[in-house]
C-alpha cells in the first residue's frame, strides 16, 4: 500500500470515529479535533518507519494536562499513575529485552501509553488500552505475520485511546 493510501484510509478512519461519536463539551471538541490529526500521523509515521515520534506523545501529554485541567479531572493521582505507568512499562520492556534480546514494547509506546493515561485517566485508561491490544491481535491474526516478525503497536495505542477519549468524554 502507498504512503498516500495509508495516510488517506487513516485520517479517514479518525475523522468518521470523530463525526459519530463528536463529544458535547466546547473544550472536548478541541482536545478532539487536536488529537485526531496527531493520532494519524503518529500511525502513519510508525506504520512506515516503527517509530512513534517524541512530539506526538509530549502533545498527548499537554493536551492531557489542559483537558484535565478544564474538565477538573486532573489531579497528583493522575500524575503518579501516568510516572508509574511509564516506570513499569519501560522495565518490564527492558528485562524481556535483557532476556529474549528483541524488542517487545518500544519506548515510543511506552512513552505514548505514559501520556495517553495523562489524557484519559486512570479508568478510562485501561478501556483504551483493552481497545488497542484486542485491535493489535486481530490486526496480527489477519496480517499472517509469523512469530518474532511484530507489527507497529502505536496506531492501535492511538485508535484506542483516541476512541475511548470520544467514548469517555
Amino acid at each position: 500500500m502507498t504512503f498516500d493510501k495509508t495516510l488517506h484510509l487513516v485520517l479517514g478512519l479518525y475523522v468518521v470515529t470523530a463525526i459519530v461519536l463528536l463529544p458535547e463539551k466546547a473544550y472536548d471538541k478541541i482536545a478532539s479535533v487536536v488529537l485526531l490529526p496527531v493520532f494519524a500521523a503518529l500511525s502513519v509515521i510508525d506504520l512506515r518507519r516503527h517509530v512513534i515520534p517524541d512530539w506526538a506523545s509530549a502533545t498527548v501529554a499537554v493536551i492531557g494536562l489542559g483537558h484535565g485541567h478544564l474538565s477538573g479531572n486532573l489531579d497528583g493521582t493522575t500524575l503518579i499513575f501516568a510516572a508509574g505507568v511509564l516506570v513499569v512499562l519501560w522495565a518490564g520492556s527492558e528485562a524481556y529485552w535483557r532476556l529474549r534480546q528483541r524488542e517487545a514494547l518500544g519506548l515510543g509506546d511506552v512513552k505514548l501509553l505514559a501520556a495517553s493515561s495523562i489524557l484519559l485517566g486512570q479508568e478510562a485508561f485501561w478501556f483504551g488500552v483493552m481497545l488497542a491490544c484486542v485491535g493489535g491481535i486481530v490486526a496480527g491474526l489477519l496480517s499472517g505475520s509469523t512469530r518474532g516478525s511484530g507489527i507497529p503497536f502505536g496506531p492501535f495505542i492511538a485508535y484506542g485511546v483516541f476512541l475511548t477519549f470520544l467514548i469517555w468524554s
